[in-house]
């Protein structure tokens, strides 16, 4: 008598795709382009649909957003989106309000 082989002790398999990607958290979003908004980090999630991290955020119109998580950026700090906001991690504004030189990530 002979082994079974590999192949037929796995099982027949399937011949449909599953996408990695029904396992992600949600849709990362921002708030607009042209308001300028300050939210609280509630949580730093580890997002299996991503390679990175992505916090939620509850901005101060009440909305919950999940934003990509920088490096260095921690539950209960205050970030900001929007135009002429500080330069720090976790704040988001526009590529042209950027200084030179500056470490960038996340970029739309």
């Amino acid at each position: 008598m002979g082994r079974r082989l590999i192949s037929q002790r796995r099982g027949k398999g399937s011949p449909t795709y599953k996408s990695p990607s029904f396992r992600s958290r949600g849709k990362v979003s921002y708030p607009e382009a042209g308001s300028s908004i300050e939210g609280d980090v509630m949580e730093v999630l580890h997002d299996p649909g991503r390679s990175g991290l992505v916090a939620r955020v509850r901005f101060d119109d009440n909305s919950e957003r999940l934003v990509l998580a920088a490096e260095g950026i921690r539950v209960g700090e205050r970030i900001k989106c929007g135009v002429s906001v500080p330069v720090k991690p976790g704040n988001t504004l526009s590529l042209a309000e950027i200084p030179e030189g500056t470490l960038i990530s996340g970029i739309e």
